[in-house]
């Protein structure tokens, strides 16, 4: 479109979605202006264009913000109107996911209330990623939210399928919304953390103390406290000195990876990272970590979560670099550079969750020592990238349903009974 065209079509969103008095033209409930109308008063208003222009502005459109009646004589804008307006369109089921650009600006009002409609009649939602960036770029530096539109569907919320493709709801609440990934697939970061930071020496001679005191916990928020904690990305690899630690007490972190020494930390039972939510993956070595039954992890945030199925970044050139020029097998321990190696991901239970591991291999012969991932998952290991097809959360729940026999009920309900029981205990103790 020329910049005369661009001008017009703004002026036509002003006067079609939001002030139609600016030159006193009527729309009727559904939105529908006449047409000669339109093009009398908008050029007595000074904005000159025939019908010939007005049909190329609608053919061309990018966004088909507006439409004709089949008659041509009728105009209107088909979403994004923010006076009182009855569309007409017919609710309708959507996709699994939609989502929704915006600039990162207004990213932290979005996490605290949702999407809202504020002054629109509807919240607009994209089919695509590629589409909610592009809206996201009208803002300032775009961010998108991926918008779990069908479980808000069998929730009772209406969705409205436009004209020109755009999705419309009244609200999105924040329980129903997801950081997404811009573009095809993330890419691996490396070098996350300053280690030459106040807060990374801080956090270094935290781990040598709890180290030398032989303490069973781990909880660098408590010990640096939330400002000097906020700023670790890591977690350095003296964490393998840890030989007592039972506990890892790492709540609401900004943690972006943890060292494969963890799986050298040969006491610890219980692992904490819960509402990290920049923590997508975990080193294959934490499973050497024998005693780890139970853990607390935002599996929304994961890479191939069951539900949400976060894609993998590609491994094709083994791009995750430790500190150091070589790296460990993560199976049988040999030395190996980076170039010998082969990064895959695969996805495995440790403690209580399916977590996501890169793991480096040696051998096809150590590829072959991996465990198989639980049901629901890729059965097997793989590089990840745009193109891997995950199983859908459909697929996922088929092959995990399980029929309970009444003996097995009354059991799960005497021992969970009971953990509740030891949960008011602990309470009260404290």
């Amino acid at each position: 479109m020329s910049n005369t065209e661009i001008q017009i079509s703004k002026f036509l969103s002003l006067v079609l979605r939001h002030k139609p008095e600016t030159i006193g033209i009527q729309l009727n409930p559904n939105g529908w202006a006449d047409v000669d109308d339109l093009l009398e008063k908008s050029n007595s208003y000074g904005m000159k264009f025939d019908k010939e222009t007005l049909i190329h502005i609608v053919e061309t459109n990018p966004k088909k913000r507006f439409a004709f009646n089949d008659g041509l004589d009728k105009i209107r804008a088909v979403q994004g109107h923010s006076i009182d307006i009855e569309l007409g369109y017919t609710s309708q089921k959507p996709p699994e996911i939609l989502y929704h650009g915006t600039g990162k600006k207004s990213v932290q009002s979005i996490l605290d209330m949702g999407l809202e409609r504020r002054s629109r009649q509807h919240v607009h939602l994209s089919s695509d990623i590629d589409t909610a960036v592009m809206v996201g770029r009208r803002h300032g530096e775009p961010f998108v939210f991926k918008v779990h539109a069908e479980e808000m569907y069998n929730d009772k919320f209406e969705f409205f399928l436009a004209d020109n493709g755009v999705w419309l709801t009244e609200t999105v609440p924040v329980q129903y919304l997801e950081k997404a990934q811009h573009g095809k697939v993330s890419e691996i970061e490396n070098d996350v953390q300053d280690k030459n930071s106040f807060a990374w020496r801080e956090l270094c001679a935290y781990v040598e103390k709890v180290a030398e005191e032989g303490a069973d916990e781990f909880s660098p928020l408590e010990a640096l406290g939330d400002e000097i904690f906020s700023q670790i990305y890591t977690l350095p690899e003296t964490i393998s000195k840890l030989k007592k630690v039972k506990k890892i007490w790492l709540y609401g972190s900004s943690l972006k990876r943890i060292p494969p020494e963890i799986g050298e930390m040969e006491s610890l039972e219980y692992f904490d990272p819960y509402t990290s939510y920049d923590l997508h993956w975990f080193p294959y070595e934490i499973t050497n970590c024998k005693k780890l039954k139970d853990s607390r992890v935002s599996t929304r945030a994961l890479f191939g979560n069951y539900k949400f199925r976060m894609r993998f970044p590609s491994l094709e050139h083994n791009p995750v670099r430790y500190t150091g020029q070589t790296v460990k097998c993560s199976v049988c321990k040999k030395e190996i550079s980076y170039e010998e190696t082969n990064q895959l991901w695969i996805s495995i239970n440790v403690g209580t969750d399916v977590l996501p591991l890169l793991v480096n291999l040696c051998s096809k012969e150590c590829e072959d020592r991996l465990p198989k991932p639980p049901q629901g998952y890729l059965p097997y290991p793989h590089k990840g990238g745009a193109d891997l097809k995950q199983p859908s959360y459909e697929e996922w729940a088929k092959a995990n349903e399980r029929i309970y026999t009444n003996k097995e009920l009354k059991k799960f309900r005497k021992e969970a009974k009971h953990k509740l029981y030891n949960v008011i205990q602990k309470i009260w103790d404290e």
